[in-house]
């Protein structure tokens, strides 16, 4: 768990964060934030850094990891003999490793893992500011979210959490599989709740644009669907009523090319997503998840059974 997870976490900083910053920057540089809402931006950006560089949060999550800590080793212990601590004639002893882990290792891996979460929340905080901003979208955009989809693509960048989280969910359920007889079908509930859990925490700063996208969507396809029958009606008069030049020909002319780029931008707009993500995201979150918890199978199933049952359900 901490061989992987805290590295993992570490490492994060130097990915994600750069990563937010750019998309901030990158939906005021484009000019999508109209001029009498530059301010408000601006003024969010400034919270949500005060926020990500406050050392009073960081305090009290570093207070609630070493709280949950000291809750889970030392009031709800087991009552059985483990490696955290040894019960004899003389008492309850704890062991040297036990010390460690309850003040070192576990506290730091909890507080880097509720500083992300906190992390997260300021993003989503921050995003959803955005979204009640008055951004100009395009509904004939190529990327089908109006020209914001790069916002959930940069969720996609969280996959390393998720997989930091199923390192650690992975783990702590090796401890029971191995050495205490825990079924392993009993993890497959709570892995599916924990990944889709995952998912809507992740996803859900993208999801606050819907009521944006869907309106940009729907006044796309106004608009362009009256043009579209302002330009097919002079279309239709022209070449197959018969309207036009005799010496005109059809082939070659522009008219037929600007009819089918009109067509093209029509289905780009039928074709616009209502969140600016799609299901490759959330299945790549999700699997990020999962994928550190399925050498967990290899203690009840040898890996070319796990393989062949993959394959054929891929196939």
């Amino acid at each position: 768990r901490f061989l992987l997870a805290v590295p993992l976490l570490i490492i994060a900083e130097a990915i994600i964060g750069p990563m937010l910053v750019e998309v901030a920057l990158r939906i005021v540089d484009s000019g999508r934030v109209r001029e009498e809402d530059i301010q408000t931006y601006k003024d969010s950006i400034a919270e949500g850094i005060r926020l990500r560089d406050s050392k009073l949060a960081e305090g009290i999550v570093l207070v609630v990891a070493f709280v949950l800590t000291f809750v889970s080793m030392f009031v709800f212990a087991q009552s059985v003999s483990n490696w955290r601590w040894l019960e004899s004639d003389s008492g309850k002893h704890y062991a040297l490793a036990a010390y460690w882990y309850a003040f070192v290792s576990l506290p730091i891996l909890q507080f880097l893992l509720y500083r992300w979460f906190l992390r997260m929340f300021n993003w989503s905080r921050f995003l959803y500011r955005v979204s009640r901003l008055h951004l100009k979208l395009l509904p004939t955009h190529p990327d089908r979210a109006g020209g914001i989809g790069f916002i959930g693509e940069n969720q996609r960048f969280f996959s390393f959490i998720a997989f930091a989280l199923g390192v650690v969910f992975s783990g702590a359920f090796a401890n029971e599989i191995l050495y205490d007889g825990f079924p392993i079908a009993s993890i497959n509930i709570p892995a599916v709740i924990i990944a889709l859990l995952l998912v809507i925490y992740i996803q859900l700063p993208a999801v606050f644009f819907f009521p944006m996208l869907r309106w940009t969507k729907r006044r796309g396809i106004f608009e362009y669907g009256d043009l579209a029958h302002q330009y097919t009606t002079e279309f239709d008069k022209k070449w197959i009523r018969g309207e036009h030049d005799p010496s005109e020909e059809l082939i070659g002319s522009g008219d037929i090319q600007s009819l089918a780029d009109l067509g093209n931008s029509f289905l780009v707009i039928q074709d616009m997503k209502v969140v600016p993500f799609g299901w490759k995201t959330s299945a790549g979150l999700a699997g990020s998840f999962i994928f550190p918890i399925l050498p967990l199978f290899l203690t009840v199933m040898p890996l070319k059974d796990i393989v062949k049952t993959v394959m054929k359900v891929i196939t």
